[in-house]
């Protein structure tokens, strides 16, 4: 299960004991994921990306 929560602009996704939080800045969407609350890597996301491989990269950190 995947629960959704709005925190002001940032959208957070949470799975168990993943978590990735989608972020608008002026340069695109930033995406930091954790893994127990640690922060594992963060990069910036363009729409043209595949939403399953950005999936599968959080599940898999």
């Amino acid at each position: 299960m995947v629960r959704f929560t709005w925190l002001d602009s940032t959208l957070r996704l949470e799975a168990k004991e993943r978590r990735l939080d989608l972020k608008p800045t002026a340069q695109g969407v930033e995406a930091a994921f954790y893994v127990d609350n640690e922060p594992t890597s963060q990069r910036m996301l363009t729409l043209e990306e595949d939403p399953e491989a950005l999936a599968n990269e959080w599940l898999s950190a």
